[in-house]
């Protein structure tokens, strides 16, 4: 049981010190995961995430440092790294949400601005669209690319006009399975673990 007063700030900067102060060579992340558990059975879920992420960073960095107890290989450390950046260490979710819009942006500028015809129909007699040409909607187009899961059939008529258009296409998606199913992960819980 931890009871840092009734002051939020306070205690939290005492639960914080208690967790910190570690000895380097036996640096365990257990007393953060026990901290997190109070934080949530209490309803602060802001704080539980909180000393969840900052007891993956500590972690993270005694695995950096010499004479810890903890040592990671390089494909870890990478790995590590990876989640820190993009996710959060699934915590933060608006990580994700920016790079999925930001590849649908750029993926709708790209196409919009490329010039000539850039998407062809898969079958030249049925052409049903958004645009005034008959063309689909661009930033449709994308999403549709883009969402792994959900099927707006506009990739199933329509194909980019072109290899470097067609290529970009394919990284697109490939974007797209894996930032989405990040995010699914992460709002249902499973990556904090």
């Amino acid at each position: 049981r931890f009871h840092g007063g009734r002051h939020e700030l306070l205690k939290k900067k005492l639960a914080l010190t208690l967790v910190g102060n570690q000895n380097p060579a036996t640096f365990s992340r257990d007393p953060y995961l026990r901290l997190e558990e109070v934080y949530r059975r209490s309803g602060n879920e802001t704080t539980a995430r909180y000393i969840y992420r900052r007891g993956r960073e500590d972690l993270r960095k005694n695995a950096m440092r010499t004479g810890s107890n903890i040592q990671w290989s390089r494909s870890r450390t990478l790995s590590d790294w990876l989640w820190r950046n993009v996710t959060g260490y699934g915590v933060d979710l608006w990580r994700l949400l920016l790079i999925a819009a930001a590849v649908i942006l750029f993926g709708t500028l790209l196409f919009w601005i490329w010039p000539g015809d850039v998407l062809d129909p898969v079958k030249p007699s049925v052409v049903h669209g958004a645009g005034g040409d008959g063309s689909p909607n661009l930033a449709l187009y994308n999403l549709d690319l883009f969402l792994p899961l959900v099927n707006l059939h506009l990739d199933n008529k329509w194909v980019p006009d072109g290899l470097l258009l067609q290529i970009y296409a394919d990284i697109h998606t490939l974007i797209g399975w894996l930032i989405v199913p990040l995010l699914v992960a992460s709002l249902a819980g499973i990556m904090r673990r």
